[in-house]
């Protein structure tokens, strides 16, 4: 309960600190316990024929934060910031019948050596996302069904005492993913949030990832 509590408000404190800086303009709920929020079946649309024009490559921009306990402390942070290689970073709209759809195919890893994290026996090292045709609209409280095959979301967690990895997907853990296009048509922005649960052995009890998509004009 007590790191339930905590995951809350760490989540809160990293959207404030996005928000600061602009990269996403709401949230509606942490954990989807509003009554108000809707899991949304995401429905496979055909792909668009590489002929058309409708048919755009867009530019996505990430944020990763990982948060963890360290010596008795609880709910320390560490943002990744720019130190991350990107491994793939493909994202794609169909804009059809006046709809968007969402292709993403992401893989990103943390550039910064082990040694910098003294005191943690974890942390997370990578992470890759694929998403084949999103329908992504404008409602901000509606969270999309993880457990249909066209979202995939991987982790890697490495353990610092042994080195041993270890890969987390959204069946091995709470994770939840939303995504939304704002008011004025110009982004699409989207949060995934991924709870080490049930690996209460990690220091590392969460991990944040904000990604912003710019429209074309």
């Amino acid at each position: 309960m007590k790191r339930n509590l905590l995951n809350n408000i760490k989540i809160i404190e990293f959207i404030i600190v996005l928000l600061a800086f602009g990269y996403l303009t709401s949230c509606t709920d942490t954990l989807g316990t509003d009554p108000n929020v809707k899991i949304t079946p995401v429905n496979p649309v055909t792909p668009p024929d590489s002929s058309v024009n409708n048919k755009f490559p867009i530019n996505c921009k990430w944020n990763f934060a990982e948060n963890f306990d360290i010596n008795g402390f609880k709910g320390d942070s560490y943002i990744w910031g720019l130190n991350y290689n990107t491994i793939k970073n493909n994202c794609l709209i169909d804009t059809t019948n006046g709809r968007i759809a969402l292709w993403l195919d992401a893989q990103m890893g943390n550039s910064i050596p082990d040694s910098f994290f003294v005191g943690r026996t974890d942390r997370v090292i990578s992470f890759r996302m694929f998403v084949d045709s999103l329908s992504v609209s404008a409602k901000q409280n509606e969270l999309y069904d993880l457990s249909l095959n066209n979202i995939n979301i991987e982790v890697q967690v490495k353990d610092l005492k042994n080195g041993n990895k270890i890969l987390i997907n959204q069946n091995d853990v709470q994770m939840f993913f939303y995504a939304f296009k704002d008011n004025d048509n110009k982004e699409i922005h989207g949060l995934i949030n991924v709870d080490f649960y049930p690996y209460f052995n990690f220091q590392t009890f969460n991990f944040q990832v904000v990604f912003d998509a710019e429209l074309p004009k």
